[in-house]
């Protein structure tokens, strides 16, 4: 997998990129099987690996199968797991960002991370709109010669949780080389264990995290400990790009 930003520059890996990446393979072979009533997809109906910049990264995707009017087959309800690394220490927050946050938001908890993309995590403690997300994640980033991710979190109350904010937080993101984004998956992880670090949630807890475009959850891996990212993907339309165009080549 090759990724390549809004603005043109390239990234390692993307969590959400995986998740709709695996969507589009598993839609392939569907589409090429023949309807059988009753068919049932089994629990894991696809588990993907993928080289990326950063190394390989497996993704496993379970749906439904149903039957399209046209008698084709076709996923419903698909659900990625995407299995990240853990969390590595980011690069080092420098004096005068540590100032620049403390001028705009006040003593907050701050902390990068890297799960093959860098992350600064903050904790502002209460919501922070668009426009505020892309103006100061604009302004953080610029402290960082080769970019970074800004996520901005604060607690979630939720009606159906037994104790207030016990398993989810609220988080907007501005992106390296997207800018103001609705969600960002390697964000989503790196968000939940700074939260869970922060005892902001339950720490061996599934941790949601709401986005303004949707939600994603964190759980752990029982067997190695890593994190893992689960989103419901959802397929937009067909796109063909012509490889050897001299915009790609650019």
């Amino acid at each position: 997998m090759t990724l390549f930003n809004s603005d043109g520059s390239s990234a390692e890996v993307s969590g959400n990129g995986l998740a709709c990446l695996a969507n589009e393979v598993a839609r392939t072979f569907v589409g090429g099987m023949e309807s059988s009533d009753g068919a049932e997809a089994p629990d894991e109906l696809l588990a993907l690996t993928v080289d990326t910049a950063d190394g390989v990264r497996r993704v496993a995707l379970s749906a439904e199968l149903a039957t399209a009017e046209d008698g084709s087959v076709e996923l419903r309800d698909p659900l990625a797991e995407v299995h990240m690394p853990h969390v590595a220490p980011g690069p080092d927050i420098s004096a005068s960002l540590d100032e620049h946050i403390r001028r705009a938001l006040g003593s907050v908890q701050r902390e990068t991370g890297d799960v093959g993309n860098p992350h600064l995590v903050i904790n502002a403690g209460r919501p922070i709109n668009a426009r505020d997300t892309a103006d100061l994640g604009a302004a953080f980033e610029a402290h960082f010669p080769r970019g970074i991710n800004v996520e901005f979190i604060w607690q979630t109350g939720r009606e159906d949780s037994d104790s207030a904010d016990s398993s989810s937080i609220s988080m907007s993101v501005w992106e390296r080389g997207a800018g103001l984004t609705q969600a960002c998956g390697t964000g989503a992880v790196t968000a939940a264990v700074r939260a869970r670090d922060w005892s902001l949630v339950v720490p061996d807890a599934e941790t949601l995290v709401e986005m303004p475009g949707g939600e994603a959850t964190v759980s752990t891996d029982e067997g190695d400990g890593h994190p893992i990212l689960s989103v419901w993907v959802e397929h937009l339309g067909n796109h063909v790009w012509p490889l050897g165009a001299p915009s790609l080549e650019s």
